[in-house]
């Protein structure tokens, strides 16, 4: 049981991580239009 609660909070963080790229990604993405 322990490793699976481990393992979905692994996949949690990543997916995360995903999220806030994604975000960073898409403001890079507006400033860039916006500077040009």
């Amino acid at each position: 049981m322990k490793k699976m609660i481990k393992k979905a909070k692994g996949l949690r963080v990543e997916s995360l991580k995903i999220r806030l790229l994604c975000q960073y990604q898409y403001f890079y993405n507006l400033t860039a239009r916006n500077l040009f």
